[in-house]
């Protein structure tokens, strides 16, 4: 959706989990780290990527719980944002799909997964589910939760 700036070739990855951002939309949450990171994106330093699938997580939650226009909102906040969202193609739904098979993991954070993963990333999240997927040495997490 968009991307401010282009960071160098040897730029960290991080993937984006849904968490952060529904953590901050619906309880008020700071994440003081997810700030850094966003700012250190916009510096160019490093490189976010968020899935589609993800995104879509947010967007339903929140319109869910406050509404289709804060939903918007919110969505349109994160286009804003030195953030890549990434969208999904058949081989991640497969690679998603192969991971839920084999996990507890909700399917939209297989698609986080698998993005990270791919990427050789951090997933970025407070979601204990991704600390399981560390834990037997799948991804690696750059954990902002409490």
């Amino acid at each position: 959706m968009s991307l401010t700036s282009v960071p160098s070739q040897n730029a960290e990855v991080f993937i984006l989990d849904s968490w952060p951002f529904l953590e901050r939309t619906l309880k008020g949450a700071s994440i003081p780290r997810m700030d850094l990171l966003i700012e250190r994106a916009a510096r160019s330093e490093v490189k976010l990527y968020l899935s589609e699938m993800n995104l879509g997580e947010i967007f339903y939650l929140v319109a869910k719980r406050l509404g289709e226009p804060e939903a918007e909102r919110v969505v349109k906040t994160i286009a804003q944002l030195p953030i890549d969202i990434v969208g999904v193609a058949s081989g991640d739904v497969l690679s998603a799909a192969r991971l839920k098979a084999s996990t507890t993991v909700s399917y939209a954070d297989c698609f986080c997964a698998s993005l990270a993963v791919r990427h050789g990333a951090k997933v970025v999240t407070g979601d204990p589910d991704f600390l399981d997927l560390q834990r037997v040495g799948l991804l690696q997490v750059d954990w902002v939760g409490a």
